[in-house]
């Protein structure tokens, strides 16, 4: 249907597959295959890509003069955006297809200038009239990866010629020359890789790069205290999927800000795994922008799956359609394209009822990190309303059954059915009587919202540090913190005594409303905080131990879940 022309046509290695159709199909008659693909960059991020790279580029500006280049100077200095407007033609290398920054442009007319990075500071020369712009060229790079296509077929990288490879290239064809430098050179980044391809594989126990006569191989081991080296294996001797994992974890370790690119991840990987390598790009390294083309329900109904694009065959054309989010109609739509059913989606043998799609994603990842895998057939899924459980007049016990009803005709065979959600501005006692009166099935967070678990300040800077390179000292995140719990639309306002721990302030605050006014003030608007990206972000960097009640209180939860079926 044409997932996968979409997804090539998005990376920088660009076959020649001209269109056909029943008017044109000879050679002669067709004609050049034309690309077109805009680029939304970042300035800090081209900076850091230019650099990289070490490579000169081009812009177009208005004429040669000083006050032109220092025009360029303060636009790509500043923390704005540029789209980079590119094509390809017949499989060439993208180039610029109209000038990156039309408001640069003037009387003097157009001017080409060389763009480079010395001694850490831009330096812009004019090479001469006319139009140029190869911006494009520092995400494309092959010594700066920007781009990762991890394709369907099976990838044979078990082996590669002696060279020092510091990058893996876009394709990972130079994978085992890249896990050798590691080794060499950043052995912690080669264990980071081998723990995280455990986590989705434990079958996989080491992995080891050999010098052979030929090149670079490299060695999968089943037991870690396997002595001899007849008894590993080549990659190529294993499944698809762990060639793919290796690759992926390489790319995401040793690089940030990648567009990541996988199709049709359900054919290498089965279900379990999907999920677990979902989970850990999602939260570990969400720096980077994951692309996923798939028709199975278990990746397509991910909690961190933030869009949904339908491509559906018409004729000879093939059209792309963007589900809007949340448009459970559209969804639906979509899913019977692809012969998928809603049971297919929701379907579970129990379900852990959440208040939304940040804790879908944060407790699911919380659970697999601090307790273990969930049960099989357990998931968390966010409720519809969490208004109907507080509405006047309403039974949190009918709402409770409604639900029950709705997810037992969905699994008939389902298990038992549990609601944890936030408790905003409840009190204790009415805490205590809601859950009393579902016999528990309906649970509320110890503290006001799943945000006020994140109010970290270590985790809170490193968060911050790795989004826009900024360090925010701790003391100065801790001195806004208490500026703004002082405002009475926080909540708790006349609670909160310095200490961040402090439960019955913790109860009491918006939590997220807080992190919103902190992110704008400590780094001048330039990064907003975002639930879904930045909740499930905060608390994986938070230690498991000063978590321990919340993950408590969400392993009773699937117990209970588990136990329902007993």
């Amino acid at each position: 249907s044409g997932k996968s022309a979409l997804l090539q046509a998005i990376s920088p290695i660009l076959p020649v597959n001209k269109h056909r159709d029943e008017t044109r199909f000879l050679e002669g008659y067709l004609p050049p295959q034309v690309i077109s693909l805009d680029i939304r960059s970042s300035m800090s991020e081209f900076r850091r890509r230019l650099a990289q790279s070490n490579i000169t580029v081009q812009v177009t500006g208005n004429g040669p003069t000083v006050a032109a280049q220092n025009d360029i100077i303060e636009v790509l200095s500043g923390d704005g955006e540029m789209i980079l407007k590119s094509e390809s033609r017949d499989g060439s290398e993208l180039t610029s297809r109209e000038p990156t920054f039309p408001a640069l442009l003037g009387e003097r007319g157009p001017q080409i200038h060389n763009v480079s990075l010395r001694s850490g500071d831009l330096a812009v020369g004019n090479t001469g009239a006319g139009q140029a712009d190869s911006l494009v060229s520092v995400f494309t790079n092959a010594d700066s990866s920007a781009f990762f296509n991890f394709t369907a077929q099976r990838l044979n990288i078990a082996k590669s010629p002696f060279s020092r490879q510091v990058r893996l290239s876009s394709d990972a064809a130079n994978l085992p020359a890249v896990l050798a430098y590691l080794y060499g050179n950043l052995p912690n980044q080669m264990d980071e890789i081998a723990s995280r391809v455990r986590e989705v594989v434990p079958s996989v126990a080491q992995i080891t790069v050999d010098p052979t006569p030929d090149g670079y191989e490299i060695l999968i081991w089943p037991h870690m205290s396997v002595q001899r080296r007849e008894l590993a294996f080549s990659l190529n001797n294993c499944g698809t999927g762990i060639a793919q994992i290796i690759a992926i974890f390489c790319a995401v370790v040793t690089s940030q800000q990648n567009v990541i690119v996988v199709d049709e991840i359900n054919s290498f990987l089965h279900p379990d795994a999907t999920k677990r390598l979902l989970g850990i790009l999602a939260t570990e390294y969400s720096s980077n922008q994951y692309v996923l083309s798939s028709h199975s329900s278990d990746a397509i109904s991910h909690p961190s799956v933030s869009q949904m694009v339908i491509v559906e065959r018409d004729g000879f054309d093939s059209k792309v359609r963007v589900v809007p989010e949340r448009d459970l109609s559209q969804i639906s739509s979509a899913l019977r394209t692809l012969g998928i059913s809603m049971t297919d989606v929701l379907g579970a043998d129990g379900i852990l009822w959440v208040e939304g799609p940040t804790e879908e994603i944060a407790l699911t990842n919380l659970y697999q990190r601090d307790i273990g895998n969930l049960p099989a057939g357990v998931r968390l899924s966010a409720v519809a309303s969490t208004g109907d459980f507080s509405k006047r007049g309403a039974s949190q016990k009918s709402v409770i059954d409604l639900y029950s009803k709705v997810t037992a005709s969905v699994a008939p065979m389902a298990l038992g059915h549990r609601f944890l959600l936030d408790r905003e501005k409840l009190s204790d006692d009415a805490v205590s009587g809601m859950e009393a009166s579902t016999d528990k099935k309906l649970r509320f967070l110890p503290r006001r919202c799943l945000e006020c678990y994140t109010i970290d300040l270590e985790a809170i800077s490193s968060v911050i540090s790795e989004e826009l390179g900024d360090v925010i000292p701790t003391g100065e995140l801790a001195q806004q913190i208490a500026s703004l719990a002082s405002e009475r639309d926080m909540g708790g306002a006349s609670f909160f005594d310095g200490n961040l721990e402090n439960i019955d302030w913790l109860k009491r605050v918006d939590g997220a409303k807080l992190l919103k006014g902190l992110f704008e003030r400590v780094t001048d608007n330039r990064l907003e905080f975002r639930k879904t990206h930045h909740t499930p972000l905060l608390m994986a960097k938070i230690a498991p131990e000063r978590l321990t009640e919340l993950s408590s209180l969400l392993k009773t939860c699937v117990a209970e879940i588990v136990e329902a079926d007993l």
